[in-house]
Order: structure tokens, then sequence, then C-alpha cells
């Protein structure tokens, strides 16, 4: 009876300040929260910051003035984000921020208890347990009602993309902590993928990147601003660069230097052509080893011919797991060259001993494949479920991880098919090349 009489008393009371009360969306992110109020637009656009004192857990500012107050307070002043990767990791610390947006968007009214209506964005793949952690935090912050909209589609709409056409629409939304990627069809989310790799590790690795190559210590609002100013996805027709200043790690004094990012991509660039070498000269080496271990440079092509079917598994895998094509992955794909033409040598190897033996060329790859089937299958299946957990992983740093691990699923499960049934079949036909030119020229 006390439940149904607070929550007609909530009801009401709800219902009459919600007259007075705005309707508002908000985008609450990682690393900022956007408030949009009913024809008005974007009316705050804050950090997603909120500074604590340790000792009484009091709330000392909320949003921009948290944000200035990092780095420069006593050690009991912390500057604490309440949302990790899109979700609410403090529950309580959350709630003070909401109410804190709500209140300041209804300063300018005449309303005394604000109770509006909210719509927030979370991101595709949240969980409910993190869709209801949002709706009671808001609840609890003012709200009268709370709705839930994935954040692509909320971008879709506010891009002005035909949303409830029976077209395709791709939206990326890169955040503070997440990137969403979906496809909206007719009104809903058709497919979506939720990174956890977004602007907060972008500055993390402009960080990285400038203590490793300029021994340089910056502080994350420095990577951000760096980011900001010069950042790009693709390389730019003018040259842009930027001055930062931190403190040099050998000497301890204030240093500035100058970051171009055409530099990066050039690095970029060279590193991918090294691989690229380094992936030919793997198939030259294993030809030569081949070639001096058969006597003939015939027979290693045989054994070569299993290299371009696990290049192609390797690529299916990588484009069904949606993984792109990185410098971890192509490293992946120089450890099948070993891999995979190991299983070939095992069958040509016992191939040839059976025809040193006496044995047609039919007969001695129809023995190879049955004997050497046992010591292929078990090798293959081990490395590829040894390989599994990686390719699942989703902890920190698991996205380079996950494209080598698919590769090596990929280039060795088709390799562990194609060799038994490819490799036999151009042994048969370099067998009978090797016939005719040795009975016209002499032996190879």
């Amino acid at each position: 009876m006390i439940k149904r009489t607070k929550k007609f008393l909530k009801d009401v009371t709800g219902s009459f300040f919600g007259n007075f009360s705005k309707d508002i969306g908000i985008d609450l992110g990682t690393a900022n929260t956007l408030v949009y109020v009913k024809g008005k637009g974007i009316v705050i656009n804050e950090p997603s910051v909120v500074a604590i004192n340790k000792k009484t857990n009091q709330v000392l500012a909320i949003g921009r003035e948290a944000k200035r107050m990092v780095g420069k307070t006593p050690g009991h002043i912390v500057a604490r984000r309440p949302l990790v990767d899109g979700v609410v990791s403090d529950f309580e610390v959350t709630e003070q921020m909401l109410k804190y947006f709500i209140d300041k968007v209804h300063r300018d009214s005449f309303s005394l208890f604000p109770r509006p209506r909210v719509v927030i964005g979370v991101p595709s793949d949240v969980t409910e347990v993190e869709r209801r952690a949002v709706i009671d935090a808001t609840m609890n912050a003012g709200a009268r009602e709370v709705y839930l909209i994935d954040e692509p589609m909320a971008a879709a709409i506010g891009a002005r993309l035909p949303v409830q056409e029976a077209a395709g629409n791709m939206v990326v939304d890169i955040g503070g902590g997440t990137t969403d990627i979906a496809v909206i069809s007719l009104g809903g989310v058709v497919s979506s993928r939720n990174l956890r790799i977004a602007g907060d590790e972008m500055n993390e690795d402009i960080v990285r990147y400038c203590r490793d190559e300029f021994n340089l210590l910056v502080g994350e609002k420095t990577a951000e601003d760096t980011k900001i100013a010069i950042g790009s996805a693709y390389p730019l027709k003018e040259k842009m660069q930027k001055q930062i200043r931190g403190r040099d790690l050998v000497s301890g004094l204030p240093k500035e230097v100058t970051i171009i990012p055409e530099g990066d991509m050039k690095y970029q660039a060279e590193a991918f052509g090294s691989m690229g070498i380094a992936f030919l000269a793997s198939i030259l080496f294993v030809y030569l080893i081949m070639v001096a271990l058969y006597d003939s440079y015939l027979y290693p092509f045989v054994v070569l011919f299993s290299i371009p079917l696990a290049i192609i598994g390797a690529l299916l895998a990588l484009g069904l797991t949606m993984q792109s094509l990185t410098i971890f992955s192509i490293l992946g794909m120089i450890m099948l060259v070993g891999l995979v033409g190991k299983n070939a040598i095992l069958l040509v190897d016992f191939t040839n001993q059976m025809k040193a033996e006496g044995h047609k060329t039919y007969e001695a790859l129809i023995l190879a494949g049955k004997v050497r089937m046992r010591p292929i299958l078990m090798t293959t299946f081990s490395m590829i479920f040894g390989m599994l957990p990686i390719a699942l992983a989703s902890g920190a740093g698991s996205e380079w991880k996950n494209g080598m691990a698919w590769a090596l699923i990929g280039g060795l499960t088709s390799s562990l098919f194609l060799t038994l049934l490819v490799v036999p079949v151009v042994y048969q036909i370099f067998d009978t090349i090797k016939a005719k030119l040795t009975r016209k020229k002499g032996p190879l």
C-alpha cells in the first residue's frame, strides 16, 4: 500500500512539474556529455569528468570546471570519469553528474523541481544490466521518463540519413571510449559491432609515441589537443605540424618538439613494405631449402602451391570476422608459410619414398595421404584450437592479436583440406611434366 501511494504521488508530481520542464536528449559519452533541448539545440557540451574529495566523498566540481582541475589538485582530490567504455562504472557519481546537467538546463526557467523527459544514447551492445543502470541513474537524477536509443541510430537520425527507407545506411560513431559501427535500414539496426577502441586509445597512442620517439612525457590533454589539431585518417594535401610541450624523460626539463603526421604515415608505409619483403623472402627461403632437399627445381613448386591456398583462407577468415589487414595479420601469414609448407612436405616426402620403392605415382600419393593424414590433422588442429582463445579475446590490446590469430586459423583450415586434395593433383601433373622433360633432355 505504501509503495503504491509513493508511486501515485511520484506520478502526480512528475506530471505537474513536467509541464514546466523541458524535453532533453543526452549523449552520455565517456569523454564528453552533450545535452540537447527541444527547440534550442545543443546547450551543453562539457567533459564527463567529476572532481571528488576522497576524504569526504564530496563532489567538488563537474564538467568543464572539473576538467580544469586535472593535474592541479592535492592528492586527496581526484578527477574521475564515471563512465568507462560508454557504460556506467560509478552509479552514484553518474547520478550526480546527470543531476547537475539537468539542473543547469532548467536554470533559466521557472521550474523549481525539474522533471523532464530524457532520451539517452547508449552503445549498441550494452547488456540489459548496463541499460538498467543508465535508466536508474537518470530517474534518480530527476527525470520523469527515460528512453534509451542506440548511439548509431541517434547519429544516423542527426545526420539526416534516410533510416526509414529500404536501403542500407552505414554509420561509424567514434566516441571517447567506444566506436559503434552499424548498418541501419527500415528504422532499425540490421547489423552492428562495438569496438573498445576510440578517442581515448588514440590519445594514449599519442602519449606513447611521444615517449618512445622523443623521450617526451605529455599529458592526456596535450595528446587530445594534438589529435584534434592535426589528426587525420588519410594523407592531407597540406603539410600540418604542431609544437607540443612536455617533460624530457632524460633531463627532466621542459622540452618542445614538432610533430608532423606525414612522417608517422611514412613509418607505417615503410613497416608494411618491410613486412611484404619479409613475406616474399620467407617463400624464397623455403623454396631454396626444398631445392637442396629434393635435388630438384620442380618438386618444390608442388610444396609452394599450398601457400596461396593458405593465404586465400587467411584473407577469407579476416573478411568473415571483420578484421582489417594489419602488420600483425601479415605477420600471421608469414608464419603460415612454414606451417602449411610442412604439411605439403610430409606428403611429397612420403610420395617420393614410395616411388623409390617401386610404387607408381598414383599409388604412392594414395599411400602418402593415408599415412600422413594423422600427423597433418593432429598438428593443424592443435594449432587451430590453440589460436581460438587469442582470436576470441576482447581485453586490452586484443585487436592486433585477433587479426593475427584469425589469419592463422583461416590459413591452416583451408590448407588442411586443400593440401590433401590439391597437392596430390599438382604432384601428379608435375610428375608427368618431369617424365616428359626427362625423356627429351635427360634428368632434371
